[in-house]
């Protein structure tokens, strides 16, 4: 009996060491999905950022306006998709600021312009 349990032990082992790999692989091929999308995901929303200062001049009030194409997981193809929804989909939670820390996403700062009066005397 002592020869033939040599066999089975490594047939026991090689099988465990074949499930740890398949466990490890499954972990980073999702991970590594996830990461795509996370690359898609912030690739759209310095498109929108774009079209935001550029179009709409940072103006917070237009966050649902700014359309980019992008591909939500589970989706076959993209879509017109809002900054509102990207900012959304980023981790941003709705709330009384949402437009401001949206905006502030795309580097609008809430800085307001104030006018100077002439200078006296002018130039």
């Amino acid at each position: 009996m002592k020869g033939s349990s040599l066999p089975v032990n490594t047939i026991v082992v090689v099988a465990i060491a074949i499930l740890v790999m398949m466990v490890i692989g499954g972990f980073f091929a999702l991970n590594v999905g996830q990461g795509v999308n996370t690359i898609e995901l912030n690739n759209a929303i310095t498109n929108a950022c774009n079209v935001l200062r550029t179009t709409y001049n940072c103006n917070v009030g237009s966050l649902a306006s700014v359309e980019v194409q992008f591909k939500e997981l589970g989706q076959e193809s993209e879509n017109p998709t809002s900054l509102e929804r990207l900012c959304t989909l980023s981790g941003l939670s709705a709330g009384a600021d949402f437009a401001k820390q949206c905006a502030a996403k795309c580097g609008c700062g809430t800085a307001t312009v104030t006018t100077l009066p002439p200078p006296e005397g002018g130039f």
